[in-house]
């Protein structure tokens, strides 16, 4: 399944061992290193700070978007929760 939000692009496969796996993709069209590297703490963070929202186990793929170059902190992270959300609406 995949859904598309303002900043984040969310690939999601049930399965697995049991447990979540994530893994993060920020490509070089997005910016330089500096810039892809910031994008990817931020992400890491959220994803830190909310694992409790991933109820089931799966493969989570979150692409960033061009749009979270610009993005603030909270608004990215309103975007990952979102879709977070609706992974767990859609079996």
């Amino acid at each position: 399944m995949e859904k598309t939000g303002r900043f984040v692009t969310l690939r999601h496969t049930k399965g697995g061992t049991g447990s979540a796996h994530v893994a993060i993709i920020v490509s070089t069209k997005v910016g330089s290193a500096v810039v892809r590297n910031k994008i990817k703490r931020r992400l890491r963070e959220i994803l830190r700070t909310q694992v409790h929202h991933i109820r089931e186990p799966g493969f989570f793929l979150f692409i960033a978007q061009k749009t979270s170059v610009k993005a603030k902190f909270d608004r990215l992270e309103s975007d990952v929760l979102e879709l977070l959300h609706w992974t767990s609406e859609n079996p």
